[in-house]
């Protein structure tokens, strides 16, 4: 699949060495990261359907939220980060063009809300299609970022009329990153200099012990000196 995909509308989004990143948790703060290494991978679910990775969905056919495992290799949850040093870029693409895909950021956390209403099962919005984003050239819509120690979750709902076989692509990004303490520059960071933010989720705020995960307190933006001083305590 690397071979034959249309990267073209992610490949503007990827960090690169040296850059520095704003991590957003909703309603705490931010994790200020300096990027020291990458690389890019992807992963294609040849098939995925009923409660596992394998099979067909019939027309009208929901598969529930769930980690995406990988069988083959004893492996629960492909897109767990299990090193505090890394984070991933996700990106994912689906065939056929009418499965619609929904994203559960932690996984049992509905993305896409609108403010009138949330995402439920077989929700006329807040989904990816394989029309929007196809298995081979991956939307820059769908980018997803997965630090340290949290759940992703993927739904499906086939709306069509006849079965499907669904192929889900999903495409890496991965990081190793540093965490920045030096107060003078996360108050500048934080204040202005450029650097990417990056809000995780949504704005909903994300339940996330951000001091047992990385040893320090997000830091508000706008943050003054003394605010970052308590944070990088």
């Amino acid at each position: 699949m690397q071979h034959c995909a249309d990267l073209s509308s992610i490949e503007s989004r990827a960090l690169r060495e040296n850059d520095f990143v704003l991590i957003n948790f909703p309603g705490q703060g931010v994790l200020p990261l300096r990027i020291t290494a990458k690389d890019f991978t992807w992963y294609d679910y040849p098939e995925v359907g009923g409660s596992a990775v394998s099979g067909s969905i019939a027309s009208d056919g929901f598969i529930d939220y769930a980690r995406l495992p990988i069988s083959a290799f004893s492996i629960l949850n492909a897109f767990k980060v299990e090193n505090r040093n890394r984070i991933l870029q996700m990106f994912y693409g689906v065939r056929p063009g009418p499965v619609r895909v929904y994203l559960g950021y932690p996984l049992e956390q509905t993305r896409g809300n609108l403010e009138t209403r949330k995402v439920s099962t077989r929700s006329p919005f807040g989904y990816v299609s394989g029309w929007q984003s196809p298995l081979l050239s991956p939307n820059r819509v769908t980018e997803t970022w997965v630090p340290f120690n949290i759940d992703v979750g993927f739904a499906f709902w086939n709306p069509a009329a006849d079965s499907a076989v669904i192929r889900f692509g999903v495409y890496l990004y991965r990081y190793e990153h540093e965490v920045l303490k030096d107060p003078e520059l996360v108050r500048n960071l934080v204040n202005g200099q450029p650097a990417r933010i990056i809000t995780l989720g949504g704005v909903e705020n994300l339940t996330y012990n951000v001091k047992d995960n990385y040893g320090i307190s997000p830091v508000p933006l706008g943050a003054t000196r003394e605010q970052v001083r308590k944070a990088l305590a």
